[in-house]
């Protein structure tokens, strides 16, 4: 059944808040009050967890449509899943979830931004954390999105994304979208197809500092087992051969820069 959902129970609820809670640990940051997810699907999860773990107010954004409303048999089942994992948990959960007539139940401090990009959102106050899980790859405005997470952060504030730089249309063929020019890309453009470096660069000019980034790569071209690297240069299988084959500007781009897939970044906007 948790198959059947957009964005898994299981991946949202514990794998991710859990990736992003271990380099909170890892860095000696306060967990934060008021937060902000990017492209969370239809079903806020991620942010159902944050809230039920202290957070005070979630803002989930989205393109499309997003129910923040949960079936009461569905929470019923969700609390005996935590209550397995930690005795107690529970009662966490049980803080948070607001009953209606309707017999459905929504969740205090969760508020919606749905069917709207990113950076057309307007939202008062400012927040501790943006964060966004395989969504800053789909962006088609990447300049306004990253100046938008400068405007909503709190100085000191964090911005925690994961981006999948694959060709999601073959991830057999990781890089296969870079040998297409921009006109022949444009009718099945879904990725914007930006590298490692574009997005460090665009983070940079906003004045982020950089506090983590964990590279992922892979063993070699016929091998595309995956390689990670945290804070240090990945592993390098592009060749020149490869490069050749790819159109401006990707052609013009670093063997190291072409060789990453997939970034997972800790940005700070300075205080």
């Amino acid at each position: 059944r948790n198959s059947e959902f957009n964005k898994s129970l299981f991946l949202n609820f514990f794998g991710y808040y859990n990736f992003y809670t271990s380099i909170f640990e890892r860095h000696g940051i306060s967990f934060p009050q008021n937060a902000i997810e990017l492209g969370c699907g239809e079903r806020p999860y991620t942010a159902f967890r944050f809230l039920m773990e202290g957070v005070s107010r979630c803002v989930v954004n989205d393109v499309t449509s997003i129910d923040g409303k949960f079936p009461n048999q569905f929470v019923e089942h969700l609390r005996t899943l935590v209550e397995l994992t930690k005795r107690g948990r529970g009662q966490k959960l049980d803080k948070v979830i607001i009953r209606d007539s309707n017999g459905t139940i929504g969740i205090k401090g969760l508020e919606i931004h749905d069917r709207q990009p990113f950076e057309d959102i307007e939202i008062d106050g400012s927040f501790d954390l943006v964060y966004s899980v395989s969504v800053l790859e789909h962006v088609m405005k990447p300049r306004e999105v990253v100046a938008k997470m400068r405007e909503l952060l709190k100085p000191g504030g964090y911005a925690c994304h994961s981006v999948d730089l694959r060709d999601h249309g073959d991830f057999s063929n990781p890089l296969g979208f870079l040998r297409l020019t921009e006109q022949e890309y444009a009718p099945m453009k879904t990725e914007n197809r930006m590298r490692a470096s574009d997005w460090f660069e665009l983070f940079e000019e906003n004045g982020f500092k950089r506090i983590e980034c964990e590279f992922d790569t892979y063993e070699s071209a016929q091998n595309l087992e995956h390689q990670y690297a945290l804070d240090r240069p990945p592993t390098i299988w592009v060749d020149n051969a490869m490069r050749a084959e790819f159109s401006p500007p990707f052609n013009e781009k670093e063997l190291a820069d072409l060789s990453v897939v997939g970034i997972r970044v800790l940005y700070q906007r300075p205080a």
